[in-house]
C-alpha cells in the first residue's frame, strides 16, 4: 500500500508521528503505511475515487531513489519480501503489461520489461 493519496485521522497521523524525515522525497509513504500495519491498523482502497496524481512532479524527486530504498529495505526487507508470494509477482507482472498495452504513457519501460521477464518465466521470481 502507498500512501501517494491517502486519508487518516490526523490525531492518528501524529501518533505515528508522520511521515518518517529520514527518508528524502520517498519511500516515506510506504513506510507510514508498513507502521500502521504493523500496530493493527488496516488499509482499504476505494476503486470508484478518481485521483489527478502527478507522479514525479516533486522537484529533486529521483534525486535520493538509492539512498530511500537501501533505509527502506534496511528497516522493512524481511517483512515485505516474506509477505510476496511468487503468484502475487507473476499476478503483479502480468497487470503490469497489460496497463502497460493499454495506457503506455503511465508506464515505465524498464518496469515493463522486468514485468515480461517475470511473466514469460525468464526472471526468478
Amino acid at each position: 500500500m502507498t500512501a501517494a493519496c491517502c486519508v487518516c485521522r490526523r490525531d492518528t497521523f501524529l501518533d505515528f508521528e508522520g511521515f518518517d524525515e529520514i527518508y528524502l522525497n520517498g519511500c516515506e509513504d510506504i513506510d507510514l503505511c508498513l507502521r500502521m500495519s504493523d500496530r493493527g491498523f488496516l488499509h482499504y482502497v476505494v476503486h470508484d475515487s478518481v485521483v489527478l496524481h502527478i507522479r514525479g512532479g516533486t522537484e529533486g524527486r529521483n534525486l535520493y531513489n538509492h539512498q530511500n530504498e537501501k533505509l527502506f529495505f534496511e528497516r522493512w526487507q524481511s517483512g515485505v519480501c516474506a509477505n510476496q508470494s511468487v503468484r502475487d509477482q507473476r499476478l503483479y507482472a502480468a497487470t503490469y503489461l497489460l496497463r502497460t498495452l493499454l495506457c503506455p504513457w503511465s508506464s515505465q519501460c524498464d518496469k515493463a520489461l522486468e514485468a515480461l521477464a517475470i511473466a514469460l518465466r525468464l526472471k526468478k521470481v
